[in-house]
């Protein structure tokens, strides 16, 4: 109501407005990335107060260990961006192969000294996590990637005191390749990729679509399916203590 020219303005409340929020997730993503951001939104779906904000970090549309190595420069800038004046519990760099390269533990340092409070995640370090919260010791790795550039995948692992079984990939080189892999076609190269000596299938890459190809293979191989987009999801929900199971998007949201 307009009373003398002068609005008759209320206070809605005397204490400070309750939130719904629980947990706030930066993601850095690729700019040419079609997937990842995608895959975050189909896993927190089901969860209230959890928001996702994302920035795009530069990237060659042809893949190799140069364009993955040009990224590290850009880190910095990319964090710093992203939201600035907000509180992060927990920070992504959404890139699996860009990780090993530029080296998982210089790329932590980066972000974590942009970001000094906040939880700082990768894909490969929350794989490791999510092997080891799962009891896996033995790996069969799925990747898109070129043949020059795969290997870094179970180098890592390998290193990290993890033993490989088989390497399959598809042998892409390019981002929009990767982003269009179809679910079926993950599902049929996933059964084929996995060792049955094996504890579980790691499907690397952040630009495979992957969350609605976990259940149905872990359904077909009988052990766990563990996904570049899926462990950064867990890690980063775990990280802020939320322990929160999702329905059908595999064992390790079950635990």
């Amino acid at each position: 109501m307009k009373r003398d020219g002068i609005y008759d303005w209320q206070i809605a409340t005397a204490n400070r407005p309750e939130t719904d929020k629980r947990v706030s997730i930066g993601v850095i993503l690729l700019a040419n990335d079609q997937a990842c951001e995608g895959d975050f939104k189909v896993y927190l779906e089901s969860l209230r107060g959890v928001q996702v904000l994302t920035t795009r970090i530069s990237m060659a549309s042809k893949l190799s260990r140069g364009a993955l190595e040009d990224m590290a420069e850009h880190l910095t800038d990319a964090c710093k961006v992203l939201v600035p004046e907000a509180h992060l519990d927990a920070v992504a760099f959404a890139c699996t192969t860009g990780t090993v390269v530029i080296g998982p533990d210089r790329l932590k340092r980066i972000l974590q000294a942009a970001r000094p409070r906040s939880h700082i995640s990768t894909p490969i370090h929350a794989a490791g996590r999510a092997f080891r919260a799962t009891g896996v010791h033995r790996i069969s790795v799925l990747t898109p990637y070129p043949l020059h550039v795969t290997d870094v995948i179970p180098d890592y692992f390998e290193g990290d005191g993890f033993k490989i079984d088989r390497c399959t990939t598809y042998n892409l080189t390019q981002e929009d390749e990767i982003n269009g892999v179809s679910t079926e076609s993950l599902i049929e190269a996933g059964i084929s990729a996995m060792d049955p000596r094996s504890d579980a299938l790691f499907i690397s890459c952040t630009g495979l679509r992957t969350c609605d190809a976990i259940a149905p293979l872990e359904q077909k191989l009988g052990k766990p399916v563990v996904t570049s987009n899926q462990a950064l999801v867990w890690d980063c929900l775990r990280s802020t203590g939320l322990v929160d199971k999702i329905a059908g998007r595999g064992t390790l949201f079950d635990r």
